[in-house]
């Protein structure tokens, strides 16, 4: 038998905790990615008006179980390939720099960035100690809520 605050659960007379359900929300990446997108190909924004780093969580996020669930949208692919090709072009040993780099997660953990998870939304960096487990809250999709901000998608 559950109490209303559905916290707790009774089985031969022993109580146990039980976490409620996590409400269900669409993931968010992909509605932001295509607002980008849309922005971008009707000429209002510039691929150079955004960050690099920031095509590498799109090309990431593009290709996790989530994404892959729904269907990435054509003009979001486009525009990630779009943005790796100006940046690519711009400075053409960028992502290996950038790969060797390291990074610090919010436990105080070190990684390579390319072992690390990044939020989708705060940009966060997470260690592989942060970024899964059990405990993880899940957008509809499967990927990670971000546990940081809340609002972003755990990719990388």
């Amino acid at each position: 038998m559950r109490t209303l605050l559905g916290w707790f659960t009774r089985r031969r007379d022993r109580a146990s905790v039980v976490p409620p359900a996590p409400v269900p929300r669409p993931a968010p990446a992909a509605r932001v990615y295509l607002r980008e997108a849309d922005a971008w190909k009707r000429g209002e924004t510039s691929l150079e008006a955004v960050h690099p780093f920031r095509f590498a969580v799109m090309s990431w996020w593009t290709v996790t179980p989530g994404a892959k669930r729904t269907p990435v949208d054509s003009l979001i692919t486009e525009y990630v390939a779009a943005g790796a090709a100006a940046r690519d072009a711009a400075d053409p040993g960028w992502t290996e720099r950038t790969m060797r780099a390291e990074e610090y997660c919010r436990c105080g953990a070190t990684s390579r960035v390319e072992h690390c998870a990044y939020c989708t939304h705060c940009m966060q960096p997470f260690a592989s100690c942060c970024s899964s487990g059990n405990g993880m809250l899940q957008w509809d999709n499967g990927n990670s809520v971000c546990p940081r901000c809340g609002e972003g998608e755990l990719v990388g």
